[in-house]
């Protein structure tokens, strides 16, 4: 794995399954994603590697299967065609290195596809006088709350071209599963997998923002065709870890 690694898709805490019998009673369901990855399909061509990244603390057994479907029929086609160009930018831990683009004269339309996700963290002040700093108890956050951030903190997540922040949003989420019925998939059992956090549910694709959510975001205006621009992605205050991915694609 390395920055320049296609995150196609992320989601977060997807626990289960009950095996099959004998081995099990397969009460609990695996969980299904799916994900329109139509902008990419000029890289799905040929042969491919593909990998599943599962972070995790316990040495449990994981089984993870991938299916594409590839399509002729004008009635099943995406609303966001392949694209004509695509860029890396990078994948891994926030802040992400700074990559050089390039997007080429030609471009009519440049976005930037991005998974961001907070985790971990010890407990630090989210919002308020002290906001990001060190707490044991929410007396300590005048204005805030004492939490085990950056999983249930609002932290503020930047894009950044040529050292100007074009982008920036806290990631949340606070539509996770409304109702126990979470309890009967999700490990975390009932209510954990209902509490929001930052740009993910358990058992979700991650996302920004709450769904409906669209991962793509419009940067014509900020990466003005026929021109090569520096982008950082920066997290602050950050106190656990952000893995983040970001790519550029165009059209012409």
């Amino acid at each position: 794995m390395t920055p320049n690694n296609l995150e196609l898709i992320r989601a977060v805490t997807p626990f289960g399954t009950d095996a099959p019998p004998p081995d099990g009673t397969y009460a609990v369901r695996e969980r299904q994603y799916l994900m329109d990855i139509t902008p990419y399909a000029p890289l799905l061509t040929g042969h491919k590697y593909l990998g599943a990244e599962i972070g995790h603390y316990v040495q449990k057994g994981w089984w993870v299967t991938v299916d594409f479907t590839f399509t002729e029929r004008p009635d099943l086609a995406s609303p966001k065609p392949p694209a004509d160009g695509i860029e890396i930018v990078g994948w891994g831990g926030a802040p992400l290195p700074t990559k050089q683009v390039s997007v080429p004269a030609s471009a009519t339309e440049v976005k930037l596809r991005l998974f961001t996700t907070g985790h971990g963290g010890s407990p630090h002040c989210d919002g308020g006088d002290n906001d990001g700093q060190p707490c044991e108890g929410s007396s300590e956050c005048p204005g805030g709350t004492c939490q085990n951030c950056d999983e249930f903190c609002h932290r503020m997540n930047q894009i950044i071209v040529d050292g100007d922040v074009k982008w920036e949003v806290e990631p949340w989420r606070d539509d996770c599963s409304p109702g126990p019925e979470c309890s009967t998939w999700n490990a975390c059992g009932y209510p954990s997998c209902t509490y929001p956090r930052a740009g993910w549910c358990p058992g979700y694709v991650a996302c920004h923002h709450n769904a409906p959510c669209d991962n793509d975001l419009d940067f014509t205006a900020d990466l003005p065709p026929g021109g090569t621009y520096d982008i950082d992605y920066n997290v602050t205050p950050k106190n656990g870890s952000w893995p983040v991915s970001l790519v550029m694609f165009w059209y012409e």
